[in-house]
């Protein structure tokens, strides 16, 4: 009897897990159709000319980054703008000889603009907190934002301000991210399609339909005035660009984006550094969707931006999802007579729709950006076992933030020019994640011909899973202090 209830709550779960997932499929081909149809409306939209140009604070959050702030210093000092109206703030919370790197460089080389180098002692709320206190500090009208991995155009700023200046009603205009390493590896080549998806064809969609949408944190240009009417930067979540981004909107001010701004940048090329980007945006946006859903629910906005929120701040949830439907598939592949009380076939065709939601989309943005994937269909199917596999390390985030587990900002390492090399955190979930492999394979091993509709997908779950630990446990092996390591990870784990 207990067997058997515990059957019936499994299934339960399994079908709103996988109703969840549809939704989520669903959604990722109406952004396709939005972004189709809103494209034809944005082609010509071009850059207008200004003769009174407003003064930009340019603002270079870093924090120990010396193998990458020379270059991001570089790029800024080249911006294409009236030199008595453009100050750049480099908003410096280094530990290391980062400092010393960014002083040397103020003193020797020609400067075109007005540098600060703002130091604080503590870093009281991480990256928000500085923004913050360089905003005390300056009262420029327009705020561009550029985290140390990435390279501005000469003209960057000029046109996104362009933008600002012809919609007295716009808070923000958001740059597309390019990826300058994006062809080091199978691994950043996956990062680098995953990321167009969101840049070529999520932002778009959203913004360009009046949705809400999020400024990245980076490679963007804000109104002063929709900051401070917003409240303020604020570090109460690891996403201070989401949650900020949603607070003006509803403080009444459009967000726009804009897919011919591009702005290069640098993907992550350790897993591990990778694991811990993930990690911070699926904290975040979960922390966002807790402080502010209630106030988007509540506010004026039309019932399809309320939705549309709610599909972009629970995103994240797919990952638990995808854990437990896992562990579900691999329960009823050792219990085959569940086969014969429920029509589970119908659930794996909806897996299947869902599934090439995103594969969809992910086509389109590549089309979209005049780009070829090498191995076609084949690299698509590997991208959704690679995205399974980043489900336990995203899962742990989503249920910190459920859980009100406090965790500090921990900065992406950045390979930059290589000078020196910052190592990510690294820890032993790895071993987690080789176990779930271990799951998969021992069910599919138990698995008959009758389960010809789960097994594919369970064979992508177990793929993905193997991928990301193996990799994960051969960046750990090759730490060069192994024993430090082994320290470390203990510890953290």
């Amino acid at each position: 009897m207990i067997e058997e209830l515990l059957n019936h709550l499994l299934i339960g779960v399994y079908a709103l897990n996988v109703s969840f997932l549809l939704l989520m499929g669903i959604h990722a081909y109406l952004a396709c159709y939005q972004f189709l149809r809103a494209r034809k409306t944005r082609q010509n939209l071009g850059f207008p000319l200004f003769s009174d140009p407003p003064s930009v604070l340019v603002q270079l959050p870093i924090y120990n980054e010396h193998s990458s702030i020379e270059q991001l210093l570089d790029s800024v000092n080249q911006l294409d703008y009236q030199a008595d109206r453009l100050r750049v703030q480099i908003l410096d919370d280094s530990d290391d000889e980062t400092s010393h790197v960014v002083d040397e460089y103020l003193k020797t080389r020609a400067l075109k603009f007005q540098f600060s180098h703002v130091r604080r002692s503590i870093r009281t709320g991480f990256k928000a907190g500085a923004l913050k206190a360089g905003l005390e500090l300056d009262p420029s009208a327009m705020i561009a934002i550029f985290d140390a991995d990435f390279r501005p155009g000469r003209d960057f700023v000029l046109k996104a301000v362009s933008r600002l200046i012809q919609d007295p009603d716009l808070g923000l205009i958001q740059g597309r991210w390019e990826y300058i390493n994006a062809g080091a590896s199978f691994w950043t080549r996956f990062q680098a399609v995953g990321m167009d998806g969101h840049f070529a064809i999520e932002q778009p969609a959203r913004a360009w339909n009046g949705y809400f949408m999020n400024f990245n944190g980076t490679a963007g240009v804000w109104r002063r005035q929709a900051i401070e009417e917003a409240g303020n930067w604020e570090g109460d979540t690891l996403t201070e660009d989401l949650d900020l981004s949603y607070r003006a909107q509803l403080a009444g001010w459009k967000l726009d984006y804009a897919l011919d701004l591009p702005c290069p940048s640098e993907i992550p090329e350790s897993i591990f550094a990778f694991k811990s980007q993930q990690f911070r945006w699926a904290k975040g946006s979960i922390q966002t969707l807790i402080k502010l859903f209630p106030r988007i629910l509540k506010s004026s906005a039309t019932l399809m931006q309320k939705v549309e929120a709610g599909f972009h701040l629970t995103h994240y949830l797919i990952h638990p999802l995808l854990v437990l439907n896992f562990l579900i598939g691999c329960y009823i592949l050792f219990h085959p007579e569940l086969l014969l009380q429920f029509p589970l076939e119908y659930f794996f065709v909806f897996i299947l729709f869902a599934s090439t939601g995103p594969s969809m989309l992910y086509q389109l943005s590549q089309k979209a950006l005049n780009k070829e994937v090498p191995g076609g269909i084949f690299f698509y199917i590997l991208m959704i076992a690679l995205g399974c596999g980043m489900a336990w390390n995203n899962t742990r985030a989503v249920w910190q933030a459920i859980t009100g587990v406090d965790s500090p900002f921990v900065r992406t390492p950045k390979a930059g020019n290589l000078k020196r090399k910052y190592l990510p955190t690294r820890n032993l979930q790895f071993l987690v994640e080789l176990s779930l492999a271990g799951v998969g394979i021992i069910a599919l091993l138990n698995a008959t011909t009758g389960f010809y509709f789960l097994v594919p997908f369970l064979v992508l779950y177990t793929m993905g899973f193997l991928m990301i630990s193996i990799g994960s446990f051969t960046e750990w092996i090759s730490a060069l202090d192994f024993g430090n390591s082994l320290t470390r990870s203990l510890s953290e784990n």
